[in-house]
């Protein structure tokens, strides 16, 4: 009879490790897909973020470009525009001069205004934003 309560107990015991192993592996599998699909929406998110901001990035570079070509007029042939359609070589002095002041907002229009932006510039300016246009020298005598 002791040995018959024994086995009885031992097998009950043993359906009852086997339930216990048998859930913890059905939440480990839940859990699992839970985790795959949170990763899948967040490669998805990712993807299209990054598909955003390449398309603000095609839209940014012609408007930069514009801005090199526009930069590289040699300052010979703007005083000479100047006085072909009469205007004072003072006044287009002036505007150099206050184009100087603002040449990191210049540079902050033709690409995003965050705080990556600004601490590149900061740290590593441009040519442009340390000497200006091309011969910007010759007209404001730095």
């Amino acid at each position: 009879y002791v040995n018959r309560s024994v086995r009885w107990h031992s097998v009950h015991m043993y359906r009852l490790v086997m339930q216990i192993a048998m859930t913890a592996i059905a939440l480990n599998l839940v859990i699992l897909l839970g985790a795959i699909v949170v990763a899948a929406i967040a490669i998805f998110l990712l993807k299209t973020q990054g598909l955003e901001e390449i398309n603000k990035a095609t839209t940014v570079f012609p408007a930069s470009l514009d801005s090199i070509n526009y930069s590289e007029i040699p300052i010979a042939i703007i005083a000479v525009i100047a006085d072909y359609v009469q205007i004072p070589l003072a006044e287009v002095k002036a505007e150099y001069e206050k184009d100087a002041t603002q040449r990191k907002l210049l540079v902050l229009q033709a690409f995003r205004d965050d705080p990556v932006t600004r601490h590149f510039i900061e740290h590593f300016p441009s040519k442009f934003i340390n000497h200006g246009y091309v011969g910007e020298e010759l007209l404001t005598r730095k």
